[in-house]
């Protein structure tokens, strides 16, 4: 599942939460963590917004100041992704074919990812409203 922190907006609350467990005994579980959809938005050069929506996210907020997606949900809703930097055929990114639409990931040490900010919910809800191309799924469903 992808993973909502600090700059994610809950657009809506699935009425699902669940136990998340770490992947060592030294760390603590977090319980009753919700499964939301969420969005965050960036600023490309054209300057208007372009919102990234998770409908199956868990529900971390401020708890997270990073929040993580996962490829293969990614790759399974249709877009194509490249986290390979040595990839010499494609650039770092995220890309929707359909709408023309490319999102330019960045690369910092072994980390890659982009800078997000967090939107007014209701400017990212008229959005997916208005049908507007600057919507881009993160996942296989769009519940909207």
């Amino acid at each position: 599942m992808h993973c909502a922190g600090a700059s994610f907006s809950i657009l809506k609350y699935s009425g699902y939460q669940c136990d998340v467990d770490p992947f060592l005994d030294t760390y603590e579980s977090t319980n009753g963590v919700h499964v939301v959809t969420a969005a965050t938005a960036i600023t490309l050069d054209g300057g208007d917004p372009l919102y990234l929506v998770m409908s199956s996210a868990l529900w971390f907020g401020d708890k997270m100041e990073h929040s993580l997606f996962n490829g293969n949900i990614v790759r399974d809703s249709g877009l194509d992704l490249c986290t390979d930097p040595y990839d010499p055929h494609r650039e770092l990114g995220i890309r929707d074919r359909d709408r023309g639409l490319f999102v330019p990931l960045q690369r910092r040490g072994n980390f890659i990812g982009i800078e997000t900010l967090k939107p007014d919910p209701d400017d990212v809800l008229t959005a997916i409203t208005n049908g507007d191309r600057n919507v881009i799924y993160l996942d296989p469903t769009d519940e909207f």
